[in-house]
């Protein structure tokens, strides 16, 4: 069975274009109690939340030493560290990319 999208759905459903095939649909998911998220996405959720949780911290700290300590390597790490989760989604680029960042300033003196 393939997923139901909740915007198409609620959108046919005010307009009075639902068709009978994603009615039934949505009645089999609701008769049969099956739940919209499945728990392994809610320990791979939680999961991810913590390990980010962590290397903002750790992220954060690149940052403020740098800027204390005026030592532009550390800040540009720090800032990039802090940047890069908006525009990289695919997790292990991520974190390849912030081990790079992490070790760049002990490589890099400037």
């Amino acid at each position: 069975m393939e997923e139901i999208d909740i915007e198409t759905l609620a959108n046919d459903l005010v307009s009075g274009e639902l068709d009978n095939e994603t009615y039934n649909q949505v009645i089999e998911k609701i008769e049969t109690n099956q739940p919209a998220i499945e728990s392994s996405d809610i320990d791979a959720t939680a999961n991810l939340f913590i390990i980010w949780w962590f290397m903002g911290i750790l992220w954060f700290s690149y940052w403020v030493y740098g800027k204390k300590s005026e030592k532009i390597m550390p800040y540009v790490s720090g800032l990039g560290m802090m940047l890069i989760p908006y525009f990289v989604y695919d997790f292990k680029s991520l974190i390849g990319i912030s081990i790079g960042l992490i070790i760049l300033p002990f490589l890099v003196k400037v």
